[in-house]
């Protein structure tokens, strides 16, 4: 069974590992080991963007969350794709402006394995069209 790991983003304080979710009103003890974790209460802190890791790494090893940019080749074509949850099927999907979603299991049944994070929608969400804008004039 593979760990659920959380990130949580806000325009205020940036992006930061999620060591404690509390989803109820209440109170909450948290005290990190590692002070690179935060704690967050969603129904006092509803400004932080909360995003599930997807438990698959990049090429490089970094975690996948969703809300990144991902970049990936399909027959030495260079894509670009954002990491979002859909609920309606509960997985992860590859998206792309103006193309079908993938689920990551439809993206390993056609060999596409190497993914490597670019950015992610929050910090960076003209990469993605930015990319994609290049990858269509050439």
């Amino acid at each position: 069974m593979r760990e659920i790991k959380f990130r949580a983003y806000s325009d205020r304080f940036g992006m930061h590992k999620v060591g404690c979710l509390v989803t109820e009103e209440g109170t909450w003890d948290f005290k990190p080991d590692d002070r690179s974790f935060i704690g967050v209460s969603m129904p006092y802190q509803s400004f932080f963007t909360i995003e599930q890791a997807t438990g698959i790494k990049d090429k490089n090893g970094k975690e996948i969350y969703e809300g990144d940019i991902v970049q990936f080749n399909v027959a030495e074509q260079e894509y670009f794709a954002q990491i979002k949850y859909e609920p309606i099927c509960a997985c992860f999907m590859l998206t792309r402006k103006n193309s079908t979603p993938y689920t990551f299991y439809e993206m390993y049944q056609m060999n596409i394995d190497k993914f490597e994070i670019v950015g992610n929608i929050h910090e960076a969400p003209e990469l993605l069209e930015e990319k994609q804008n290049e990858i269509n004039n050439h």
